[in-house]
């Protein structure tokens, strides 16, 4: 059994949350090693929005030109019935102005490319096919990771990236990493297709029990996903043949048809959507989580993984002075100050996801033109400035 003692810090995942918090804390002069179970840098998923909040840590680490590069600027986003019917349209470029940075569409392959690259050039080391078995601390003070493999790393501090699904570190720290299960299942995909939709308008379709979302990235390119309440699924089934998708979705527009037809080609992934109660602990001794392990929240947030940028924005303006200035065994301190930082915005981010799903899947028929009406009534401006007054805090 091999063990390797670090100098510095030991990052579990080499996801968006696991690298942009390496990017930080490598800017500042902080050696460290990240621990990744798969045999490369994982690209799973279609692509995400990167909002305000989350190009302002994208500058921070030196990584927005390369994400413009690649991305789509979103000016606009629309809510819509299966019929066509407009519900609101929300101004993005007002949110980009309120809060002095633009939102960027984006492929999840590319941005994990780009935060990879940087991190690379900042000599970051990588250790692929390290599935962790367990958290410990050795007598000497020491964080001790153990890996499926026998291997053992030691390290003065260790931040678990480690995901929402099956987080060890979620399972040391609070004694279990159950999920909860939204009832909802999603069908991702990216898909190439010339079409002739406006390049800076996100569609959002909402219909009973069911939603899909529809991304531009270029004039050829697209990512999307359709969700759907397994309450509406015959005999209460999880998964549906790409068949059965288009059915449920075989009167909603053309851009949604030619999505899911796609799909059979092109490729799609299915997830059971789920997130994570808010937890009363993010640390134990030297192990800290972040990201999808201490706060996943559902899709509906929009901020997975922007909410992981911002844990890495403070970790590059407060944490990676602390791990400078603090002994090892005050590394503890240090996971209480992480947590009372972000544990609060990131708890409101959960329960308003949690409230968006419950009005789009779960909205009795009968009660669906009342939900509408009322996303109608309401003013787009002042929802847009209470978007841009929270995530600036």
């Amino acid at each position: 059994m091999s063990v390797t003692k670090l100098e510095g810090v030991l990052i579990i995942g080499a996801g968006i949350g696991g690298l942009s918090t390496a990017i930080a804390l490598a800017q500042k002069g902080i050696s460290f090693t990240i621990l990744e179970r798969t045999a490369n840098v994982s690209t799973y998923g279609a692509g995400i929005v990167c909002w305000p909040n989350a190009t302002m840590v994208l500058k921070t680490l030196n990584c927005f030109d390369a994400v413009l590069s690649k991305g789509n600027l979103i000016s606009t986003m629309e809510r819509l019935t299966p019929q066509g019917e407009k519900l609101s349209e929300l101004s993005v470029d007002q949110l980009n102005t309120l809060m002095n940075n633009p939102s960027i569409a984006i492929l999840r392959k590319d941005i994990i490319g780009i935060l990879w690259q940087r991190a690379v050039k900042l000599g970051v080391s990588f250790q692929y096919n390290q599935q962790v078995s367990d958290y410990s601390t050795t007598k000497d003070g020491f964080s001790q990771v153990t890996c499926n493999n026998n291997a053992k790393w030691q390290a003065n501090l260790t931040i678990a990236s480690d995901g929402r699904m099956s987080s060890m570190a979620r399972e040391v720290i609070l004694g279990n990493n159950k999920t909860e299960d939204s009832k909802v299942i999603n069908l991702v995909g990216v898909t190439k297709h010339e079409h002739n939709q406006d390049l800076t308008k996100v569609q959002d379709y909402w219909g009973t029990g069911k939603r899909f979302g529809w991304i531009p990235i270029d004039a050829e390119t697209s990512y999307w996903a359709a969700g759907i309440s397994i309450h509406i699924i015959k005999d209460k089934q999880k998964e549906l043949t790409l068949n059965e998708w288009q059915q449920s979705f075989s009167d909603w527009p053309e851009i949604v048809n030619q999505s899911l037809t796609l799909a059979k080609e092109q490729g799609s992934h299915c997830i059971s959507v789920h997130d994570h109660n808010p937890a009363p602990s993010w640390h134990k001794d030297n192990l800290i989580m972040m990201g999808d392990a201490a706060h996943a929240a559902l899709p509906t947030s929009g901020q997975g993984a922007c909410q992981a940028l911002e844990d890495a924005l403070w970790w590059s303006e407060v944490g990676a002075d602390l791990v400078l200035s603090l002994k090892r065994d005050q590394f503890e301190s240090l996971g209480k100050k992480f947590f009372e930082a972000r544990a609060n915005k990131t708890t409101i981010i959960t329960m308003a996801g949690r409230q968006l799903s419950k009005q789009i899947f779960f909205t009795p028929e009968e009660n669906e033109s009342e939900r509408n009406k009322g996303f109608k009534n309401a003013d787009p401006v002042k929802a847009i400035e209470g978007m841009a007054e929270f995530w600036r805090s």
